[in-house]
């Protein structure tokens, strides 16, 4: 999916991962912000995360997390 479809999926509660993320890594959202799967807070969708995965390649290759 794209960046914005995977944004999309966060906005409507489901955990997302990208094709450059290990095996058990992906991200969420709570209110408006990011979370990781360890919890830590990315902040907004305007904040770090968006901006330090910038780039063509950032903007495909996401898809719906499927772990536990």
């Amino acid at each position: 999916m794209t960046k914005e479809q995977a944004l999309q999926a966060m906005i409507d509660g489901e955990k997302v991962t990208h094709r450059y993320f290990s095996s058990d890594e992906y991200i969420y959202m709570v209110a408006q912000n990011i979370f990781t799967e360890d919890g830590f807070d990315c902040g907004t969708v305007n904040q770090a995360f968006w901006r330090q995965r910038d780039g063509e390649n950032w903007e495909t290759g996401w898809s719906l997390y499927e772990g536990n």
